[in-house]
């Protein structure tokens, strides 16, 4: 004779605990997502940083619009922790972005990341981005910007060196297409 299972009802947890619960999970997969970038696992690691937005995404901040509607906001050292974990995340993303070629991804991440906090990694990587996508006016701004912060630092100064090729190169391939075209103008005069 089977033994029927008693269903156990569930402990209800506070909506204080659930913040703590998500904020732990996003965490943790943030972790995970770093770990199998190290790796070089890149699409696996994408997947792990895009569950830190589903735990991150519903929370409530004393200042936001939805605040006088939420039974329980963050507090002030719960939103910091949140959007750090937010702004790593989504930094972390556009190195994997770069790394993987994907330029118009690199770009949506580091804005997402830049709205957070203004880091000189995440504007040297959407310049770079950018440099490949041979919008040499943004790159340059971002490596301007990137450089005002960390003066010096060699990843940047590289920057500014394949930003320099490439502007030798576009407007060298300028002057032969106008060449080519004031010739013809000529011709027909």
């Amino acid at each position: 004779m089977v033994e029927e299972a008693k269903i156990q009802p569930q402990e209800e947890i506070s909506p204080e605990e659930k913040i703590l619960e998500h904020i732990s999970k996003a965490e943790a997969f943030k972790i995970e997502g770093n770990e199998l970038f190290k790796q070089g696992n890149y699409k696996d690691a994408l997947k792990k940083y895009a569950k830190v937005f589903l735990y991150t995404e519903g929370l409530i901040s004393k200042s936001g619009a939805l605040s006088q509607y939420a039974k329980v906001c963050l507090t002030d050292q719960q939103e910091a922790q949140v959007n750090e974990i937010r702004f790593s995340t989504y930094s972390n993303m556009t190195a994997v972005h770069l790394k993987e070629g994907n330029y118009e991804r690199t770009i949506l991440k580091a804005n997402k990341a830049l709205e957070i906090n203004e880091s000189s990694k995440v504007l040297y990587r959407r310049g770079m981005a950018y440099l490949q996508l041979n919008d040499l006016d943004r790159a340059k701004s971002d490596f301007d910007k990137a450089n005002e912060k960390t003066p010096g630092d060699p990843s940047i100064q590289a920057a500014y060196k394949l930003w320099n090729k490439k502007m030798k190169e576009s407007e060298e391939r300028d002057r032969r297409h106008f060449k080519g075209m004031f010739e013809r103008m000529n011709l027909e005069n």
